[in-house]
Parts: C-alpha cells; sequence; structure tokens
C-alpha cells in the first residue's frame, strides 16, 4: 500500500527548508561552543564548577558522547 502524497505550497517548502538550514547551523555552532567551552576552561578563565549543575551534566554527557566518536 502507497502513502498518500502531501503537497505543500512554496512558502512552506521554503520554511522547511530554512528550517533545515536553521537546524543544521545550531548543530555547528553547538561544536563551536562546546570547544570555546574547553578552552575557556583550560585556560583557566571559567571553571566548570561555577556553572548550574544542569549545565555541568549536558556539558559532560556531550563530552562523553563526543568522545565515542572522534
Amino acid at each position: 500500500m502507497s502513502k498518500p502524497l502531501v503537497v505543500i505550497s512554496n512558502s512552506e517548502a521554503t520554511s522547511l527548508a530554512t528550517l533545515l538550514v536553521m537546524r543544521k547551523s545550531d548543530q555547528e555552532l553547538i561544536r563551536v561552543l562546546e570547544d570555546l567551552i574547553e578552552v575557556l576552561c583550560r585556560k583557566g578563565i571559567i571553571n566548570l564548577d561555577d556553572l548550574p549543575l544542569d549545565a555541568r551534566k549536558k556539558i559532560f554527557e556531550r563530552q562523553g558522547l563526543r568522545g565515542q566518536v572522534d
């Protein structure tokens, strides 16, 4: 059984394309921010202990994930 064809307008297609570009840009910016945090910590400019616990948990989680793929 085939799926029904979904028709969208040009404006909806443009919006979807823009959202996809923004999502990719967000992912790239997250990597930049992770690298920035790492550099600032290494240089002693900031200390992860100064960040809220939830922020530290997210940073450590991402570091672990990046360690698996890098």
